[in-house]
C-alpha cells in the first residue's frame, strides 16, 4: 500500500481534445511511491499472489533488459495520480515475453 495525501483533489484531466473538460473530484497526489515491483535486465522472473493500492504509475513494470517475465493472480486497486499521461499503467510491459493471465485491475491501463 502506498499512502498519500488525501488533500490533494483535483477535477482535471489531461490530454483531452475537448478545452476546459471537467468530471468529478478525484485524489491527486503524486508525492508518493510510483511503482511496486519493478524488473529491469530479469529473466525468468515473476510475480503472483499480489495486490498493490494506490500506487502513481505501475503494478508491475518489466523494463526493456526483461525477458520471460510472468505475471499471476494479481490485482491492483485505486491507483492516485492525475489523470494524464503516463500514469496509472498497472502493467507497464516494456521488455519481452511477458505473460499477464488471472490479473484484475481497478482504474488503471495497461501499457505494451
Amino acid at each position: 500500500m502506498s499512502e498519500f495525501d488525501p488533500t490533494k483533489r483535483t477535477k482535471e484531466y489531461g490530454n483531452m481534445d475537448r478545452p476546459n473538460y471537467a468530471i468529478e473530484e478525484y485524489y491527486a497526489d503524486e508525492d508518493h511511491y510510483a511503482n511496486f515491483i519493478t524488473f529491469d535486465n530479469m529473466k525468468n522472473g515473476w510475480v503472483r499472489n499480489a495486490t498493490a493500492l494506490h500506487f502513481v504509475y505501475s503494478m508491475v513494470g518489466a523494463q526493456r533488459g526483461s525477458k520471460w517475465i510472468t505475471i499471476q493472480d494479481c490485482v491492483s486497486r485505486e491507483p492516485v495520480s492525475r489523470r494524464m499521461g503516463a500514469r496509472r499503467f498497472t502493467f507497464a510491459l516494456r521488455g519481452q515475453l511477458a505473460f499477464v493471465q488471472r490479473c484484475h485491475s481497478d482504474k488503471g491501463r495497461i501499457r505494451s
